[in-house]
């Protein structure tokens, strides 16, 4: 009787300090709700990116926002500016390692803005003309800092900085039968040449 007596109290005090230490860890997350009524440019975001400064960058269909914490400040397309976003409906966005925001807006034009002069670069895109129209997977970047793309039925295509363009040419990832990987896989240090898909 007395074992189980003992086994008992060894019981709840193991339960008793599980469910201590359970609510110890528990956080708790403050959320506000933005919409066009607070300074939102619509209702609907499509995609969101913070940069190395710590700035959110939202993108909407009305133009691509950035949120320091108190206020928004809204880049649109301005056909009288060159370093302007060319449309205001962004599907896209990317911070890389150097901290430039990427772009990618609904008519699959891509370009990054500099984040501190605001000042928007495009991107060639060295693709068939029978792809240019084709959906684009996000970017992704891989450990050495080099950019890829996957354009759907076409294949991935790497950013080159000297020519300013993504292209099939500057893949480092080529297979045996010389054709172009399918899509991309982020997150693995091996490259594996003559495999689809490719990991970077």
């Amino acid at each position: 009787m007395r074992n189980i007596f003992l086994k008992l109290i060894l019981l709840c005090s193991l339960l008793l300090f599980s469910f201590s230490a359970f609510t110890q860890h528990k956080k708790n997350y403050l959320f506000t709700r933005f919409g066009k009524v607070n300074g939102l440019a619509a209702d609907m975001a499509f995609c969101v990116a913070q940069d190395l400064q710590g700035y959110i960058w939202i993108g909407t269909d009305r133009g691509l926002q950035r949120y320091d914490g108190k206020k928004f400040l809204t880049f649109r397309n301005d056909k009288t500016n060159a370093a302007s976003i060319p449309s205001n409906a962004i599907s896209a966005l990317k911070i890389d390692k150097k901290g430039r925001l990427w772009v990618i807006n609904s008519n699959k034009q891509v370009g990054f803005l500099h984040t501190g002069t605001f000042r928007y670069t495009r991107v060639k895109i060295a693709v068939p003309e029978a792809f240019k129209k084709n959906n684009m997977l996000p970017l992704i970047e891989d450990h050495d800092g080099i950019l890829h793309i996957s354009i759907q039925g076409y294949g991935v295509i790497t950013y080159n900085e000297s020519t300013n363009e993504f292209s099939a040419a500057y893949n480092r990832i080529i297979s045996v039968d010389g054709s172009i990987a399918q899509e991309i896989n982020a997150g693995s240090k091996r490259r594996i040449p003559g495999h689809h898909p490719a990991w970077l």
